[in-house]
């Protein structure tokens, strides 16, 4: 609670108690007041302070004197807690001036203050009003006319402050009660000594030692209140860091799962290609291979009977030429075998040997027909390979061969297959060519 000092002249607030001592003692308005003022000010805000004075002030002048007085001031402050809209607020004042300020009240004061006639102006005008409120009703005054024809003023409502009571009717009178309690006790050197006195001094010492422990008590509560809302704070802060994580886990499980995903699928369709390719090369295996070794030892037969033909026709032919005749027979020895039986003497050309030319240039005429004869791309060299294989043993051994260096793989961004070379690395979109005649016309 906030201490305001009762000086009619001063009126300050204050939150501490070291605070208002201060400023009795330090402010130009209290430079007559005594040092025990504020100290006696902090006696009346206490209950038991209340006690301990009234029943010392009682055992000295019974209900009269300081004692009435101190009452006065009692009922005022307990009055001063209501709000002008209370329903009591105007009873209660009025029972206050009728208890100690009027001449026949019971306990009557000394009421030469200044602002001691306010009162009883104010007491009169509340008590013999005859409208509640700011406004009373009223007549106007009739004008000219309204007196001629003889008709009243017309009634209207007025806004008047007679008769209100006003919040600061004791003002003057809760000033002068306070200072005739304070100049009786200070008059009184007995009060020091009392056991009153004493009670109060133990009791200030427990208080304040219960102050303290208070204000302790209401600084680990604040502190308390302070980490649960730093902790409320970082627990909110704790589950969006926990949502941002949980949703970044999220997001790389799926990247994993979908990862795994194909590649199960990768290896699901490789092994569902590989076992569709061997089911549609199965049903036509026996028959292709047939049908290829026919033909192939059909070519070959042809063949043998081609070179048979050609090369019996040729020898004939080189035979009628006399030339030719000569050369081979001079080549094998048979003419210088003649020669010397016969004793026929030939003389060979002078410088180059010229009897090995026509050897030597028959030789690499037969050597360029030959080469080409042979097959001039990739396709006629499978050919070649795979009559090197015959029969279905042969034709199983080169595919797993060929199944150990190609693997056909489907790419599922252009929805297209695609083919790789283990032993190589390289890839190509084209089907080998090896493929359409180890496997005909598979799809593999």
């Amino acid at each position: 609670a906030f201490l305001t000092c009762p000086d009619i002249r001063c009126g300050a607030t204050f939150t501490t108690e070291p605070q208002y001592h201060s400023h009795m003692v330090e402010s130009e308005v209290h430079g007559g007041q005594p040092p025990q003022f504020s100290h006696f000010h902090m006696m009346l805000r206490h209950q038991r302070g209340q006690d301990l004075l009234r029943s010392y002030l009682t055992r000295l002048h019974g209900i009269t004197g300081p004692v009435a007085y101190l009452d006065a001031w009692f009922a005022i402050q307990e009055w001063k807690k209501l709000a002008t809209t209370h329903e009591t607020f105007e009873s209660k004042a009025m029972n206050i001036i009728e208890l100690y300020c009027t001449p026949d009240s019971a306990r009557h004061l000394d009421m030469t203050f200044p602002g001691a006639e306010r009162i009883t102006t104010i007491h009169q005008a509340v008590k013999h009003r005859e409208h509640k409120g700011l406004y009373r009703k009223t007549r106007a005054t009739a004008g000219i006319i309204r007196n001629l024809i003889g008709i009243q003023g017309k009634d209207y409502f007025e806004f008047t402050t007679e008769g209100v009571l006003p919040p600061d009717v004791f003002h003057q009178l809760e000033w002068h009660c306070f200072m005739k309690v304070f100049t009786a006790l200070e008059s009184d050197v007995r009060f020091k000594r009392s056991n009153e006195y004493g009670t109060y001094a133990q009791l200030h010492v427990v208080d304040k030692a219960h102050r303290q422990e208070e204000l302790v008590k209401d600084y680990e509560r604040y502190r308390l209140m302070l980490i649960q809302q730093w902790t409320r704070g970082f627990c909110a802060e704790e589950k969006a860091m926990l949502d941002k994580a949980n949703e970044i886990v999220d997001i790389y499980m799926k990247r994993e799962i979908d990862l795994i995903y194909r590649t199960i699928e990768k290896q699901t369709v490789r092994e569902r290609v590989r076992e569709i390719r061997h089911a549609e090369q199965e049903k036509h295996e026996g028959t292709k291979l047939l049908t290829e070794d026919v033909v192939f030892w059909t070519e070959d037969s042809l063949l043998d009977e081609m070179y048979e033909h050609y090369t019996t026709a040729l020898i004939n032919k080189m035979l009628d030429m006399p030339e030719l005749r000569k050369g081979l027979m001079q080549y094998s020895g048979h003419i210088k075998a003649q020669s010397r039986h016969m004793h026929v003497e030939i003389q060979p050309p002078s410088g180059k040997n010229k009897q090995e030319e026509w050897f030597t240039e028959l030789m690499d005429n037969a050597r360029k027909s030959e080469k080409g004869a042979l097959p001039v791309n990739a396709q006629e060299s499978v050919i070649i390979i795979q009559r090197r294989m015959r029969g279905v043993l042969g034709r199983k051994i080169g595919r797993k061969k060929f199944m150990t260096r190609y693997v056909k793989l489907f790419d599922s961004y252009s929805n297209c297959a695609y083919y790789q070379n283990n032993l190589t690395g390289e890839s190509s979109w084209e089907r080998p060519r090896m493929t359409k005649h180890l496997y005909h016309k598979s799809n593999w």
